[in-house]
């Protein structure tokens, strides 16, 4: 299995889902994660993006994402909007919205099922 973290500064996890262009890859195998690398996706908003629009599901905006992360089962932010949260359910991924900061805590916890998440978008007024 493989649940990716978004990331902006490579450090931490990011705040906003649709702005990120890395996200943490971890190969888990049972409980165990095995490895780690940074993967670069290209973003779904841009910098001057004020979420004043539709996005292509299939063609281009979350479709690219999706796309860039197809072999993941889940995938564990800070915040993302409703649309995100369709989309990758509808993908057959798991999207995890948790206040944790740190990746490998996140992903430890979420393996152990006691990640603490929260719901909904927390980073703009979607």
């Amino acid at each position: 299995m493989r649940i990716a973290v978004s990331t902006a500064d490579g450090i931490s996890i990011c705040g906003h889902l649709g702005r990120v262009s890395k996200f943490f890859i971890y190969e888990v195998e049972g409980n165990t994660v095995v490895s780690r690398e940074l993967r670069e996706v290209t973003p779904v908003h841009g910098p001057s993006d004020q979420h004043h629009h539709n996005h292509d599901h299939n063609h281009n905006g979350h479709g690219t994402l999706l796309g860039s992360l197809s072999d993941c089962s889940a995938v564990i932010t800070n915040g993302m909007g409703g649309g995100m949260i369709a989309a990758l359910t509808d993908a057959g991924m798991d999207p995890v919205i948790t206040g944790e900061r740190n990746p490998d805590t996140a992903v430890a916890s979420y393996l152990s099922g006691s990640l603490e998440t929260t719901h909904g978008c927390n980073h703009c007024s979607h």
